[in-house]
């Protein structure tokens, strides 16, 4: 029969390793670039282990249901499903830099922008330069620096998102091989035309018969 302090410890051990779990989980949740190592070294595994504790986790179906459970919740609290994702990266493929100003040229303000010029912005900095003092105080220059997010980025995750990236490489793995069968295919037609290769011998030839004044 186990002791109590061997219980004590058993219950201690399950509940730390729980624990690890879930930081796992959310570890991985929380930085998708990250592979599960660092991940694991997050939750508190060692460096030394981390790489193989990381990969018996996604194998344990169990962490495996918690994962994808987790996922489900942070995406209803969120409003974050597939449809959503896309349409904001639409937003920043699409971005018009036009719209970010009025017929005059002047920059609008953030509430006059669109909801999907506003959605496809990084960031909007406003420097202001004050003259004066106390009411006569006021702004002389303003100076607005605005930042949108990278296209080439959003397009590669559209990309991905629809599956079109991987029909992109097909496509083109397609095109190179066909473009290198058709190459070898005149590099062994010409090797093989004797016609052509006798014109260029007797070309040669002749050229230096003339250059030895035989011709």
């Amino acid at each position: 029969m186990a002791r109590k302090g061997e219980a004590q410890a058993g219950t201690s051990r399950a509940a730390a390793s729980a624990l690890r779990r879930k930081r796992f989980i959310e570890a991985l949740i929380a930085d998708p670039a990250q592979n599960a190592t660092a991940a694991a070294i997050a939750a508190g595994y060692s460096a030394k282990t981390a790489k193989q504790q990381a990969s018996r986790l996604l194998t344990q179906a169990d962490v495996r249901a918690a994962l994808e459970k987790r996922r489900e919740q942070l995406g209803q609290q969120y409003e974050l499903d597939t449809e959503s994702v896309i349409r904001r990266l639409s937003e920043i493929v699409h971005f018009d830099p036009r719209r970010l100003f009025h017929a005059d040229g002047t920059l609008k303000k953030p509430h006059e922008l669109e909801p999907d010029i506003a959605q496809a912005l990084h960031s909007i900095e406003v420097d202001e330069v004050l003259a004066g003092k106390g009411e006569n105080r006021k702004v002389i220059t303003r100076t607005a620096k605005v930042k949108w997010h990278d296209k080439n980025t959003a397009i590669g995750n559209a990309m991905k998102h629809l599956g079109l990236f991987a029909k992109h490489q097909e496509q083109m793995g397609r095109a190179a091989g066909k473009a290198a069968g058709e190459a070898a295919g005149r590099t062994v037609a010409e090797a093989l035309d004797w016609d052509a290769i006798h014109k260029r011998v007797e070309a040669k030839m002749r050229g230096r018969r003339q250059r030895r004044g035989t011709g």
